[in-house]
């Protein structure tokens, strides 16, 4: 299956969410990275992550604090994963999330080595979280050889064909025709992305089973209580009942009892 994302640095609404979900958009790409400072525009907020999730969207991680940070090997490795992993758990992100560190720029060869350092401190100071990159294919394909990581986020820039180590790939800018389609119905610029697993991703919350349901509208109705065990089969047919006679939870509700 291939699901559908985009990526952008503006803040995602409750409204542009759910937008975003009735076009067929599976999962959203955004950014972890300080309130504050030269971030501050385009970071993550808890309460944007809530409504992204609310509409049924996966939502996806990426730190970026400049396009070629990467370069700063070791030290800047370790003090992203440091920071990166306080703000992730600040927010509530469950643990095993992978969060992608953005190689934003056409990096050499002769750059490699000191972004292997970078990914590599990054990890060690990420606790429960697990780091992936954003990258070209050149980057993508060396790193997965080297196996630095094992979740990549291969960009569309720089290169005409896509390593099939990217487990996301973001093949389209803002530019393309059906990027600047769907920014008119959400208000903001869009890349567009594909992946075939949203694996690493926080995903939105399980919709309720029917018994859940059942017994979330017992206890609303006044059926039963909290204290009460051993009802949920009596709760399932009552509710089941109730759903075939009547629209609305508050309609009828005595007559459904006497």
């Amino acid at each position: 299956m291939i699901y559908s994302g985009i990526d952008t640095a503006a803040r995602i609404s409750a409204q542009s969410a759910n937008t975003l979900k009735e076009n067929g958009i599976d999962f959203a790409v955004r950014y972890l990275v300080p309130e504050s400072g030269i971030t501050a525009w385009k970071a993550l907020t808890k309460a944007e992550a809530n409504d992204i999730r609310a509409a049924g969207l996966a939502l996806m991680l990426c730190w970026e604090l400049t396009g070629n940070r990467v370069k700063g090997g070791t030290e800047a490795g370790a003090a992203d994963g440091l920071r990166a992993w306080h703000l992730a758990d600040a927010i509530g992100v469950p643990a095993g999330t992978v969060i992608y560190f953005a190689a934003d720029y056409n990096a050499p060869a002769a750059d490699f080595d000191e972004i292997e350092a970078y990914l590599t401190a990054a990890q060690r100071n990420l606790e429960q979280y697990r780091a992936g990159l954003y990258g070209h294919e050149a980057l993508v394909r060396e790193m997965a050889a080297r196996g630095v990581c094992r979740h990549f986020w291969q960009c569309v820039a720089w290169s005409n064909q896509f390593d099939a180590a990217a487990t996301v790939r973001q093949y389209a800018w803002q530019g393309a025709a059906e990027a600047k389609a769907l920014a008119a119905k959400v208000g903001f610029a869009v890349d567009l992305d594909s992946c075939e697993t949203l694996s690493g991703m926080w995903l939105p919350p399980a919709p309720p089973t029917e018994a859940e349901n059942a017994h979330a509208w017992a206890l609303r109705m006044g059926i039963v209580d909290e204290t009460m065990r051993d009802v949920g089969q009596l709760e399932l047919a009552l509710w089941r009942y109730h759903r075939i006679f009547s629209a609305e939870d508050t309609k009828n509700a005595s007559g459904l009892l006497g």
